[in-house]
């Protein structure tokens, strides 16, 4: 169907000109009005004024902290502040400055000050409504604030106006209780007291602990103080915002680590290994990944099947995974100390170039070495869908009962040595997974540390981070449940972490997710099959 046609009714002047045109009607000649162009009409604009400054007055200890909104073209701004309403000659003072804040000092208590500012443009003059106020001595109280990531090793810190006040600093560490410890915590200074947030940086020295390169959250409080009375916030906490990444790179490779928890360790409970195969399978099957490490994956017989608990595993987990060298290779070892620490390849996805067990104690000092030695896994593989290359290994470190933090830390350096000499120039990514029985806050110096002083990166620093609000095993009670709560432990802050993903050299790193998989608030039995929970992370190779 054609749309109507709408006409537009003829002016008297069209119709006036159709009719000359058509000979009925004589063509007047032009008059100089008529033929004067538009543009000279006599049109008026007036200029536009330009916005006042809006005052913020913050009082405090006989001083009055002042700001305000800039003036667009105003290059100098002068400040009035009187005790009389109508900014009488005796009763005001001035001050002109280019800067948007000013400190009134020396003021008089239980007297009432009007407070406003001039911005003068090349144009014009604007003043500001004035601001009635009175200086105050009291102390400011405790102001909450907040911490949210803000860039690659910051965070932005936000408050609420502050009442009163002459000051605010921010104390900031890896852990609330070394806000206020010496050498354990950097300060933030010269926080005007208008001021509603602050972006803190975290400096080069801290940046091992809580920088972009860890999964740690950064711990801040706020000082406020008025005159010589202070006060404190509570504590608040983030991690920082995540380094820039190769997230929009090829297909990420998805790596996960898991302590299944020894036949050993759960022998004479309800919770036999036999018992929690099941789930642990369900949990690997979950995660999806193409890369496993396991700890605690024996080489203890199963009851039921008389096979070594690593080959159990594998067997249950069906076709799609193999280990990433033959059991045969596997061996024993001593001692309840087996080789525990594995790695299993999803084979679609994963081809194996080569492959093996390492005793750490052959690769520490002699003054790290355990008294019952530990292996880890390590392999060198290729992603068949991007052909890209990675080094990963599996480790499993000695609690606190058996051994140091130190020599935790040096047993993880010795295995990226070790690494590292095996690639030899290649800049193949190096990715190591595990139960490194460390975090920031016990073991400071510990493994975890040093591992982001060579270079690697804490995968949960990455943009998403999925569970982070659990802790990475559920021992924390062991005493009365055996680490197998209910529910997850409800930390008041960040929660303990104990079990990693550290990648180096890679373009990247999309998510990490702490598995904890829920039913009404509950673990869900289906896929809890150990003390810890699997974590998984998707890392974009190159």
């Amino acid at each position: 169907m054609t749309a109507p046609h709408h006409r537009r009714r003829p002016t008297a002047a069209l119709v006036t000109l159709g009719l000359a045109l058509a000979g009925l009607l004589p063509v007047a000649a032009a008059t100089p009005a008529d033929a004067a162009p538009v543009s000279a009409a006599s049109t008026r604009v007036a200029a536009t004024q330009a916005a006042r400054p809006v005052v913020t007055v913050v009082p405090g200890d006989r001083r009055l902290a002042l700001s305000w909104s800039r003036v667009s073209g105003a290059k100098r701004y002068t400040v009035e502040w009187s005790t009389s309403k109508k900014f009488t000659t005796k009763t005001t003072k001035r001050a002109t400055t280019s800067s948007r804040t000013r400190t009134l000092t020396k003021l008089k208590l239980r007297t009432d000050y009007w407070v406003r500012v001039r911005a003068v443009t090349s144009t014009d003059t604007v003043t500001s409504k004035a601001v009635k106020t009175r200086v105050d001595t009291r102390a400011v109280g405790r102001v909450p604030i907040t911490v949210k990531p803000a860039g690659t090793h910051k965070v932005r810190v936000s408050w609420g106006r502050l009442p009163r006040g002459t000051s605010i600093s921010l104390n900031a560490s890896w852990h609330y209780s070394h806000l206020t410890t010496k050498g354990k915590h950097f300060t933030v200074t010269g926080i005007r007291p208008t001021e509603t947030s602050r972006v803190v940086t975290v400096p080069s020295s801290f940046r091992k602990y809580v920088g972009s390169s860890t999964g740690n959250p950064l711990y801040i409080q706020a000082t406020y103080r008025n005159g010589p009375k202070k006060s404190t916030s509570r504590f608040g906490y983030s991690r920082t915002g995540s380094s820039p990444t190769g997230a929009q790179g090829a297909d990420p490779l998805r790596v996960a680590t898991y302590n299944i928890g020894s036949i050993a360790a759960t022998k004479n409970t309800s919770r036999t290994w036999e018992k929690r195969r099941s789930a642990v399978v369900n949990a690997i099957k979950r995660a999806d990944a193409d890369v496993i490490a396991v700890q605690e994956a024996t080489t203890a017989k199963e009851a039921d099947t008389n096979t070594r608990q690593i080959e159990g595993l594998v067997s249950k987990l069906g076709g799609d995974y193999r280990l990433a060298y033959s059991a045969s290779s596997i061996g024993n070892v001593d001692g309840w100390a087996t080789k525990g620490a594995h790695l299993i390849v999803r084979k679609d996805r994963v081809k194996v170039l080569s492959s093996g067990l390492t005793s750490i104690n052959g690769i520490v000092s002699q003054e790290h070495r355990l008294d019952k030695n530990r292996f880890f896994a390590w392999a060198h593989v290729e992603d068949r869908a991007t052909k890209q290359r990675t080094w990963v290994a599996s480790l499993h470190l000695e609690n606190d009962k058996l051994g140091s933090a130190t020599q935790r830390r040096a047993a993880a350096l010795a295995i990226d040595d070790l690494i590292t000499r095996k690639r030899g120039s290649a800049s193949e990514p190096i990715i190591l997974m595990g139960d490194l029985n460390s975090d920031v806050v016990r073991h400071p110096s510990g493994p975890t540390t040093a591992l982001v002083e060579r270079g690697y990166v804490d995968t949960l620093s990455g943009p998403r981070a999925t569970g982070s609000r659990w802790s990475t095993s559920n021992n924390q009670n062991g005493a009365k449940d055996g680490g197998y709560p209910d529910k997850p432990f409800h930390y008041a802050y960040a929660p303990t972490r104990i079990d990693y993903v550290f990648v180096k050299d890679a373009a990247g790193v999309r998510q990490h997710t702490n598995q904890v998989i829920l039913t009404g608030g509950k673990f869900d039995a289906r896929y809890r099959g150990s003390d810890h929970n699997l974590q998984h992370a998707d890392i974009v190779l190159g």
